[in-house]
């Protein structure tokens, strides 16, 4: 009977050490989030400042409503980004730096694209650029081409 009592009491122990575990490893987890998340607050506002530049240079079309519905397209293409981060590392599905930066992640190579973009004042859709993009891919000048006189 003791030593049931005694295998009983370590299991209760065992139980209790692995909730305070998971519940400290949860409330790292939401610590590196809100540590991480006031630096990248700052960088989303560079971010989307890029953004908003470089598409006010780049959608030159008359009138307020197709750069209004891309910017607010974009807006709620971050907003989902920022929640789905935030979620998930409040239930320590991902890491907290990982929440906390994902939105700039995402809309980081987009603001850098547009912004070069503007920069050499293409077009956004250019249909040359993404012809040449194609051709590279699809027919890369690195691999071996068989030389015709060798048939011969």
């Amino acid at each position: 009977k003791r030593a049931l009592a005694n295998a009983r009491s370590v299991k209760s122990l065992v139980e209790l050490m692995s909730r305070r575990k998971k519940q400290q490893n949860l409330n790292d987890n939401r610590y590196t989030y809100e540590f991480h998340q006031r630096h990248a607050l700052p960088v989303n506002c560079i971010v989307f400042m890029l953004l908003g530049i470089s598409l006010g240079a780049i959608i030159r079309r008359g009138g307020f409503g197709f750069p209004a519905l891309v910017s607010v397209l974009m807006f709620a293409g971050f907003y989902i980004t920022y929640i789905f981060g935030y979620r998930f590392a409040k239930e320590n599905e991902i890491a907290g730096w990982v929440g906390a930066w994902l939105p700039i992640l995402i809309f980081g190579p987009v603001a850098l694209y547009f912004t070069i973009q503007a920069t050499f004042e293409t077009s956004l859709f250019n249909e040359s650029f993404w012809q040449m993009l194609r051709d590279r891919i699809f027919n890369p000048s690195w691999t071996i081409k068989k030389d015709p006189e060798e048939d011969s």
